[in-house]
């Protein structure tokens, strides 16, 4: 796998990385190995796995990310991020939901399987106990839970829902950077990162516009401070908001 990110991150053009990234190369690799093993058993390499997917990631932009930055990357495009879901954040919820979801089969399989998510030492009952630490607390699910809430979309869903309510937190007293937040979870916001970069179709931008675009999505710097606009005087922010509004060019 780091074979592979590591070529990824080599590539000329952003816009083909990144799509190739997230449909070949990251959370969908470990799906499988996330929702039938215990999460507990290889947090290690999960966590080593995600480093290696934010390496590759800020190796084909030529830049780098804060945590919160990346944490927003991982998030759902529909929840503001890039979609580079981490897998060891994850974990936990795959797990659950694939124990719960085939919990029948098995049991036709082997009368005697069992799965006790109150026995507080059982593999289920610790992905339980660690899901319900990442989300929020009207999100949490109880052992008696209805079985059809333990579906990993929704679980990972909510799981993204409570990164995004931290992030938003965090910066509750900025306004530029809680407008940033409201605009980019709009409906279809995301959609251009799941584009076809092809110059034919309409939907190719050059890699740098395209690394600028990943910047300002994930409200990363893309100056080192405030600096003076040469054009109109007014303060050239380093989130480049200025540069789209400013009325002199």
């Amino acid at each position: 796998a780091k074979t592979l990110l590591k070529a990824l991150g080599e590539l000329p053009d952003p816009s083909v990385a990144l799509l190739l990234l997230r449909h070949c190369a990251a959370f969908c690799k470990l799906v499988y190995s996330c929702r039938v093993t215990p999460h507990s058993c290889h947090t290690t390499a999960l966590n080593e796995f995600d480093a290696s997917v934010q390496e590759c990631f800020e190796s084909f932009l030529c830049t780098g990310f804060s945590a919160n930055e990346w944490s927003l990357a991982t998030l759902s495009t529909s929840h503001c991020g890039a979609g580079l879901r981490a897998s060891a954040r994850h974990s936990a919820a795959a797990f659950l939901a694939s124990t719960c979801s085939c919990y029948d089969l098995c049991r036709k399989l082997d009368p005697d399987h069992t799965v006790d998510l109150n026995n507080t030492t059982s593999s289920e009952s610790l992905a339980l106990a660690d899901f319900n630490a990442s989300v929020c607390p009207d999100d949490r699910l109880t052992p008696t839970a209805d079985s059809e809430k333990f579906k990993q979309r929704e679980l990972s869903k909510q799981i993204d829902n409570k990164i995004l309510q931290d992030l938003k937190q965090a910066v509750s007293s900025d306004d530029k950077h809680a407008a940033h937040f409201e605009l980019t979870s709009a409906p279809h916001t995301g959609s251009w990162l799941h584009a076809t970069p092809s110059p034919n179709l309409g939907n190719y931008s050059e890699p740098l516009l395209f690394r600028l675009s990943v910047q300002r999505r994930l409200r990363a710097p893309i100056l080192p401070e405030d600096t003076i606009c040469h054009f109109c005087n007014g303060v050239l922010d380093k989130f480049g908001d200025h540069c789209l509004v400013c009325p002199n060019g």
